[in-house]
């Protein structure tokens, strides 16, 4: 570090950089042993150089309580990238070479030094998260190879106190299911139900159970039993989506659809899960670009979709009232 003034400057060597410091501090004793002429005395300024300061900046007082605390004040060289990205509010090392060498801003050095600095502040403020890549399965899947399970919520309460949907997706299908749950204590014991009975209705067994960690799949009651099933319970790396990539872009299509069936339709807020369930059960009728010319029911189970008796959400229906409820003849005969 040099320090400068207006005769001549001093290079000083071994110096502690702090970033938070206003100013530099020197030791008179460091000083003496390096071969620069200064006495300590007891009076105030308490250092005195005995020869021309040409070496070193003036010293000044900082301290109006403590006159004894003196400091030599260092001074930056006007080139240096660091101090003009700090100047410049942080900006990019890029745009301040181009400020610099276009000559036409006054006050701005033609050339940088100390390019190649490492602002730490910047690290702190401004660092964002690497963008992970998709997690890809090996091989062809079938079905019930990969189930995927994500939780949702909380939503505001609707019916029955519900506020969280747990969504189960078979990866080679899409096919997808949705529950509406009150709490997240449910998952579990929802979880096994599915499981059980998707095995009986597809009559196989599932190999891999996909979920992102949670701590509700932690406990010991639920490993045993995935372990006496044979299951495979495989752990989602956290904050990466990408990992979950075709489960991420359901959520996001399936939040459009049940927001805009809900809005369509005119009912309060309450009703979402709902439509929810509603948007979660027709996306098993549609084909995407996974399942070709095939819905997800189709690969799933084998059958066609039936959309003969298929409704928008939120469609006025009647439901014919039978003779037992019916007060007389000319009562109405629906509900």
């Amino acid at each position: 570090m040099k320090l400068k003034n207006g005769t001549g400057s001093i290079t000083l060597n071994n110096v502690y950089y702090s970033p938070n410091a206003a100013c530099a501090l020197l030791s008179a004793e460091t000083l003496q042993l390096g071969g620069v002429p200064a006495i300590v005395t007891s009076t105030c300024p308490p250092v005195v150089f005995v020869t021309p300061v040409n070496h070193v900046s003036e010293s000044k007082h900082v301290d109006p309580v403590n006159p004894q605390i003196t400091v030599m004040n260092s001074i930056l060289k006007e080139s240096d990238a660091l101090m003009w990205h700090r100047r410049l509010r942080h900006t990019s090392l890029k745009r301040i070479i181009k400020m610099c060498s276009s000559g036409e801003l006054p006050g701005l050095p033609s050339k940088l030094t100390n390019k190649d600095f490492i602002c730490k502040d910047c690290l702190v403020s401004k660092s964002k998260r690497q963008r992970g890549s998709r997690l890809s399965d090996k091989g062809e899947l079938q079905l019930m190879d990969i189930i995927v399970l994500d939780l949702l919520g909380p939503f505001v309460e609707g019916f029955l106190g519900v506020q969280y949907v747990v969504v189960f997706r078979d990866l080679a299908t899409t096919y997808s299911e949705g529950f509406l749950l009150k709490s997240k204590k449910d998952v579990c014991l929802t979880l096994k139900r599915y499981i059980e009975q998707m095995e009986r209705l597809t009559r196989k067994k599932l190999k891999i159970f996909r979920t992102d960690g949670g701590g509700e799949f932690t406990s010991k009651a639920f490993l045993d039993w995935m372990k006496d099933k044979g299951i495979t319970h495989q752990h989602l790396i956290p904050y990466e989506p990408e990992h979950n990539g075709a489960s991420e872009r359901l959520h996001w299509t399936v939040g459009e659809m049940a927001r805009t069936a809900l809005v369509a339709s005119g009912l309060p807020v309450k009703f979402w899960g709902f439509a929810y369930l509603w948007v979660y059960f027709t996306h098993n009728l549609l084909i995407n670009t996974l399942t070709g010319d095939k819905t997800p029911l189709e690969l799933m189970f084998n059958k066609k979709p039936i959309y003969k008796r298929l409704h928008s959400f939120g469609e006025v229906s009647f439901v014919h009232k039978p003779n037992l409820y019916r007060k007389g003849k000319t009562d109405a005969r629906t509900w």
